[in-house]
């Protein structure tokens, strides 16, 4: 991926935590395709939505965003203390 495509995905990100109220972080990893589209089919039910990202780009959106935003900075927390 382009380093201009890379920008423009975690603006996006940052986009997305500052303008919504409410968020959800999960690992899928062991999670079947079939069991996703369930868990989305569910989301979107209720009005909300799943935006997949690459961890490094979810990490560096973090940090970009503002402070401001009492769950943000404790999220920023949690995340720098994964490994």
């Amino acid at each position: 991926m382009k380093r201009e495509n890379k920008s423009k995905k975690i603006e996006e990100i940052i986009k997305l935590l500052q303008e919504n109220t409410s968020l959800v972080v999960f690992s899928y990893g062991k999670t079947t395709h079939q069991a996703l589209e369930k868990v989305r089919r569910g989301i979107e039910g209720l009005g909300g939505r799943i935006k997949v990202v690459k961890n490094t780009f979810f990490k560096k959106a973090l940090n970009k965003t503002k402070k401001d935003k009492k769950i943000l900075v404790e999220l920023k927390k949690e995340i720098n203390n994964l490994k």
